[in-house]
């Protein structure tokens, strides 16, 4: 019944923010208004995934708000944004919850550092990781993309290898600050690896500089910021 009245309002303010980007068009000839159905995409599956995410303890309520705001913004800008999102989402989530108590018995048993652990298995993992949130990309490209606009532009596969070398990079990042700027340390008394020090705590590797959150966000950003130059020197041997 709650899914009956969320709809009741979603539906209504689609439409008002199909008619707001309508309007917008006489300021802008060359701008295209944005579809109701488009509008109403971005408003409801952001919540259905996200409502989805919590009953599955995938995201707590911050990540799931988050989820909705982000998901809203990446729909209205492109169709391949929200692809990309909701396979990373997806792909995400299914790792996660893969053999979930087998890899909590070896995180037991570890008494090594965690934080910046590398392995070869994980370096071509965040490779195919990069490279299926941009088949999802491209494949949405392709299926609601003007065919002259494909035809006239540059090839567009790349990205699948470009998305790749970004998941790579990303990931020896992430693994660098966290080995290096991340507090690393053994806990006696509870036998866990901790990211703060205590009384008890053992220290492994790392400074109390950066949280997870922290790593995450400045890998993301840093990664984001290299990608442009990695796109360029990808299209320039390519094409």
């Amino acid at each position: 019944m709650i899914s009956v009245y969320v709809l009741l309002v979603l539906i209504p303010l689609s439409l008002l923010s199909w008619k707001c980007s309508y309007f917008m068009t006489f300021y802008n000839h060359n701008a295209e208004p944005i579809s109701p159905v488009r509008f109403l995409i971005a408003l409801v599956v952001p919540i259905l995934i996200s409502q989805w995410s919590l009953r599955r303890q995938s995201l707590d309520i911050s990540g799931a708000v988050a989820a909705c705001v982000v998901g809203f913004i990446m729909t209205i800008s492109n169709l391949g944004f929200f692809s990309a999102l909701l396979s990373f989402f997806i792909a995400g989530s299914k790792v996660t919850k893969f053999r979930a108590q087998q890899k909590k018995s070896i995180e037991e048993d570890f008494k090594e550092g965690t934080n910046g652990g590398i392995s070869v298995i994980g370096t071509l993992a965040s490779f195919v990781g990069g490279a299926v949130v941009s088949v999802a990309f491209y494949l949405t490209l392709v299926l609601v993309a003007n065919e002259d606009y494909l035809t006239s532009s540059p090839p567009q596969w790349p990205l699948i290898f470009v998305g790749g070398m970004c998941g790579l990079l990303g990931s020896i990042i992430d693994s660098f600050l966290g080995a290096t700027l991340q507090y690393s340390g053994y806990d006696k008394s509870s036998g866990r690896i901790v990211n703060k020090p205590g009384p008890s705590v053992e220290h492994i590797c790392g400074t109390v500089f950066l949280d997870n959150h922290s790593v995450n966000l400045v890998a993301s950003l840093s990664t984001a910021l290299l990608a442009p130059r990695i796109a360029f020197m990808v299209w320039t041997h390519f094409t």
